[in-house]
Order: structure tokens, then sequence, then C-alpha cells
């Protein structure tokens, strides 16, 4: 069973619209406008160039990319990255998810230089 609100509601999701309603408005309560219908409507991707891969993220992640959902409000403390990856093997420990040579890590790694070089992003 579910400890926590955020928890509950990621067992829920299922798709893109499970996610944006019952994760972001209901329970995050994100301020997402109701015509809004796909990630891609309030989020913006980030390229293997971007987070300087070199062929990771193509052969592990669906379309080789990882999304960053828009902050709504100016006082958000953290964000929302999503990634989706090709196998469900890869989303597990062992599978290369995190670790030296994990997916998660390398996609980090590439996310806080690139953070650190614009000063209107947030980091967290």
């Amino acid at each position: 069973m579910a400890t926590n609100p955020i928890e509950s509601a990621l067992g829920w999701v299922k798709d893109q619209a499970t996610f944006l309603q019952t994760l972001l408005v209901d329970t995050l309560h994100w301020p997402a406008d109701e015509k809004v219908e796909r990630v891609a409507d309030i989020a913006f991707g980030w390229s293997e160039d971007d987070l300087r891969s070199q062929g990771l993220l193509e052969s592990q992640l669906q379309e080789g990319q990882v999304w960053q959902v828009q902050p709504f409000r100016t006082d958000q403390p953290w964000g929302i990255f999503l990634l989706e990856f090709n196998r469900p093997d890869l989303f597990s420990a062992k599978g290369g998810m995190t670790g030296a040579t994990g997916v998660l890590r390398k996609v980090l790694r590439g996310l806080v230089p690139s953070r650190r070089r614009d000063p209107e992003l947030k980091a967290w």
C-alpha cells in the first residue's frame, strides 16, 4: 500500500491523461489548463546533444528524449522529468536505472551542467 499521496497517485497513472489529471492536477495541484491533453503541451524535451549522452538515450529511451514539465509557479521548488524506457528491464536497478553506468544517473549528469548555464532556469 502506498505511503503518501504522490506514491498513491503514481499507482493510478496509466497514460498521459491520468498522469496529467491524477498526478499533476489532483495530487500536486498543478494549475494546468483543462485543454491540455498531452505531456508535450506542457513540457519541453532534452535531446541527447543537450544532455551530452553520446547515444545513450537513443538506445534506451523512447524517441531518445527526456521531457521536463514546465514549472507553472515562480516559487516552485522542484521539477518533474519524464523518461520512457524502451524495455521494462531498463527501469530496474539491475537493468541500469542507477549505478555508475545507469541511464538515470547519466541523464542527471547531463542536466546539472545544462541547468547551471541558464540563469533563467531553476536549479533543483
